[in-house]
């Protein structure tokens, strides 16, 4: 799971990243500012509650029962934010030899600061993935603290 807010940023960074290297990104045609753009990301939430980060989980997973569900359905849950952590978890979990933490994203297409601003606002329009993001991270800081990662 990654920090839904670094999610949006990330996301905003590459399409102009694919932008500004000449490939067509339709949604970034007009040139949109930040925030245009992040306003649009919050009317589409608002049109259709379902994101794409609870679209990729299983059926059953709603950010009401994502607490039970990670730890019914869940061998692990990494937190991209702690990389080197998750990889030491899913080995431990997983019984596998750990893997070198080796990628390391070089995206330089604006800062995290520059978007700060915005935090508290995407915390209120994307509520159901931070619900979802902080059961998943509380199941990862149980299993580290568990497995004494």
């Amino acid at each position: 799971m990654r920090d839904p807010f670094d999610r949006i940023i990330s996301e905003w960074r590459f399409k102009n990243m694919l932008k500004t290297a000449g490939d067509p990104v339709d949604e970034m045609d007009d040139d949109p500012s930040f925030d245009t753009w992040f306003g649009r990301r919050a009317d589409e939430v608002a049109e259709q509650p379902i994101t794409r980060l609870m679209m990729q989980m299983p059926n059953d997973l709603t950010p009401e029962t994502a607490h039970t569900a990670f730890d019914r359905d869940f061998v692990a849950v990494g937190v991209s934010e702690r990389f080197p952590e998750t990889l030491r978890l899913f080995a431990a979990v997983l019984g596998k030899p750990e893997a070198a933490d080796e990628r390391t994203n070089v995206t330089t297409y604006g800062q995290a600061s520059d978007y700060e601003a915005y935090r508290s606002r995407h915390e209120q329009v994307f509520h159901s993935d931070h619900a979802m993001y902080a059961a998943a991270r509380a199941m990862f800081e149980r299993q580290i603290a568990d497995l004494g990662l």
